[in-house]
């Protein structure tokens, strides 16, 4: 008695059988025969589609600024930190300290 080794189907080949029933209405029963497989493992991937396919069609443009919003409030990002030399720059001169500013600064 051999030992068969289990078979695996690519996304594509799934989605190509799938799409067989779906679009060009073959039978379940003949699909598995010619495919060599159980129909309940055809139903499984059916169910799969059927609960991703929201996900498939959804706008990119609103998923993508869902994930950066998600990275930028997940913690440390990954770019380099900051030096830890301090930065300073000048006031322009409307901006300067007041006298009475600066009494308040020295607290």
């Amino acid at each position: 008695m051999s030992c068969a080794t289990r078979r695996s189907f690519t996304a594509e080949e799934r989605a190509t059988i799938l799409l067989r029933h779906l679009a060009d209405k073959v039978a379940v029963s003949d699909l598995c025969d010619e495919h060599k497989i159980q129909p309940s493992l055809f139903y499984v991937w059916q169910r799969q589609l059927m609960e991703n396919m929201a996900a498939a069609l959804e706008d990119r443009r609103i998923r993508a600024v869902d994930t950066r919003q998600a990275t930028a409030s997940s913690g440390p990002s990954t770019r380099s930190k900051p030096s830890s030399r301090r930065r300073t720059r000048s006031l322009p001169s409307s901006r300067k300290n007041t006298g009475a500013e600066k009494k308040l600064s020295e607290r």
